[in-house]
């Protein structure tokens, strides 16, 4: 079952948090990526972060908004981008 995996062959154990199970029969759950979560367990993929968003590391189970100063204008991304001179964001997100 996609979003498991098998632990000593007993049973199918959900994926945690923060990482995902895409194939059948797998035998471990993969981290999601940086730039992507996931909140729920026994899933088979992970979800985007949201523009104003981002995961700077892999296993994340929910995205950072970014900071005063910062914006990020993609869905999916591991960072926030620094206001250019000139220019400024007091939005968190």
């Amino acid at each position: 079952v996609m979003g498991k995996y098998e632990q000593d062959k007993v049973q199918c154990e959900k994926c945690a948090q923060g990482k995902y199970g895409p194939v059948t029969a797998a035998s471990s759950c993969i981290d999601c990526e940086k730039g992507f979560y996931q909140g729920r367990e026994g899933t088979s993929s992970c979800e985007q972060c949201e523009t104003g968003k981002f995961t700077s590391a892999a296993g994340q189970t929910d995205c950072t908004q970014c900071q005063a100063g910062k914006y990020q204008e993609e869905k999916g991304r591991d960072d926030c981008v620094q206001c250019q001179a000139g220019k400024k964001s007091n939005v968190i997100g």
